[in-house]
């Protein structure tokens, strides 16, 4: 469980330079030199990014551009070099994630987690029939790494799927809905 509050952490460090937004789109243009990507709000949780955090980021990651937009969405221009190291990165963070999730204190009973190419649906495999508070806290984690995974790569999906099944019986237990998540959210508030 500790290994996934660290990873709950630097995902939140991450998300500190991407920005919010209320539009839940994704744009990529792409251009001979550069990609331009907008990042919506429905990755972001109440994270302040100002102009001058966005001029900074570009500075250090030697991007062309980062523009806050007046609906506070994100754009970013960059070398479609640049986006295919960040969407490897995020490949690479993923895998790591998983790996800290599988059979981990809270987790134990997590035997395997696989992903489809876009990372838009998990499956979480269990020895469980019913999910545990771990499990479901898990669905979290794999909607931020599939949310920024979607959304530097400029992918249409405006949702994330996690389904758990049984190890033994093969047979679905939950589905979670990242989409279905935050209505529930919104619901509530």
């Amino acid at each position: 469980m500790r290994r996934l509050l660290s990873t709950l952490l630097v995902m939140s460090m991450a998300l500190s330079i991407v920005g919010c937004s209320n539009t839940p789109s994704k744009e990529v243009v792409e251009t001979k030199e550069d990609v331009t990507i907008t990042l919506p709000a429905f990755l972001i949780a109440d994270e302040e990014i100002t102009q001058e955090d966005l001029d900074k980021a570009v500075q250090e990651k030697g991007y062309s551009a980062a523009t806050l937009n007046e609906d506070g969405s994100i754009t970013y221009s960059m070398s479609k070099e640049q986006q295919n190291e960040l969407l490897d990165k995020y490949r690479k963070n993923t895998d790591e994630t998983i790996k800290d999730l599988i059979g981990q204190e809270g987790t134990e009973n997590v035997v395997d987690i696989t992903y489809n190419n876009d990372l838009t649906e998990f499956v979480v495999t269990t020895k469980n029939e019913e999910l545990d508070f771990g499990e479901a806290f898990m669905s979290m984690v794999l909607f931020m790494d599939g949310g920024f995974y979607n959304a530097f790569a400029g992918n249409n999906s405006d949702d994330i799927i996690v389904i758990y099944k049984n190890e033994k019986s093969g047979k679905e237990i939950e589905c979670a809905s990242y989409k279905e998540w935050q209505k529930k959210v919104s619901e509530q508030e």
